[in-house]
């Protein structure tokens, strides 16, 4: 659950000066390995799984400011879910 996230790692108490350290108003830039094209689906469905509002924007940009993504993991079909997409999935949620 994210209120246990925020709560077991300290999120709750993170400040920038009088700025609280959620997120609210803030560009958040997410660096990951390889292409999730479903991340942007994925965030929604964990959005709505804990009633949390979708974020204001969610931009996909590529490592050349593009759209032209890189490949997907190639390892994804042999590691059984253990692979890049699942990482950014994380790193997003």
């Amino acid at each position: 659950m994210p209120s246990q996230i925020r709560q077991a790692y300290g999120i709750n108490d993170i400040t920038f000066g009088s700025i609280v350290g959620n997120g609210a108003g803030q560009t958040i830039a997410i660096i990951d390995a390889y292409s999730d094209p479903t991340i942007a689906t994925d965030l929604h469905a964990f959005d709505q799984q804990f009633g949390i509002p979708d974020p204001p924007s969610f931009k996909r940009v590529a490592q050349d400011g593009t759209t032209n993504y890189p490949p997907v993991d190639p390892a994804a079909s042999l590691s059984g879910g253990n692979d890049w997409e699942s990482e950014t999935a994380l790193d997003v949620e």
